[in-house]
């Protein structure tokens, strides 16, 4: 360290540790692991209509990787409606889908089966569920009515962990 950085250093340590002395917590940092603030997300649906996960700003908020093809995916969504409808109905909870598939599957998908959240059209293997780094769907990410990542799924879902978890977010939200 040469003597020019030295004092920028000092500066942020001491910065840093008052901020830790007045009890203020640092703004999380954007990105994609538990603890960082999530990072927009956004794409358009079967119709062409953009979403945002920005526009759920306030809310708690479980992002579904899926596709019409997943057995264990097309499980899921009578349980993600009932979360939706009934469970969380008029309050800060919101789920937003990302659909590993084509817009014509989706929408050929959804004439039959009840979706009644956002759903991005991603394509098989798109560019979000890269970004993401998911391995396989069902798959998850949970948000807090912060912008926090509060959790991630990206191998598959076990939903008592999901529930538990969306649970524990929507009591702290609630307290706000």
């Amino acid at each position: 360290m040469n003597s020019l950085t030295r004092p920028r250093s000092v500066l942020l340590g001491l910065a840093g540790f008052l901020l830790w002395l007045t009890g203020c917590d640092s703004p999380a940092i954007e990105g994609k692991k538990i603890g960082n603030r999530c990072p927009e997300i956004a794409g358009t649906d079967a119709d062409g209509k953009l979403h945002r996960l920005s526009d759920q700003r306030g809310k708690v908020v479980f992002v579904s990787f899926w596709a019409p093809w997943c057995a264990p995916c097309r499980t899921l969504i009578p349980h993600e409606r009932e979360l939706v409808e009934s469970k969380y109905a008029g309050r800060p909870f919101a789920i937003v889908a990302i659909a590993l598939d084509s817009p014509e599957a989706v929408r050929e998908f959804t004439k039959t089966t009840a979706m009644p959240w956002p759903n991005i059209i991603d394509g098989r293997r798109g560019p979000k569920a890269r970004t993401w780094d998911i391995e396989g769907i069902p798959a998850g990410i949970l948000i807090d009515h912060q912008g926090i990542i509060r959790g991630l799924w990206l191998e598959g879902i076990n939903p008592s962990e999901v529930d538990r978890a969306i649970e524990t977010a929507m009591k702290a939200a609630e307290k706000n």
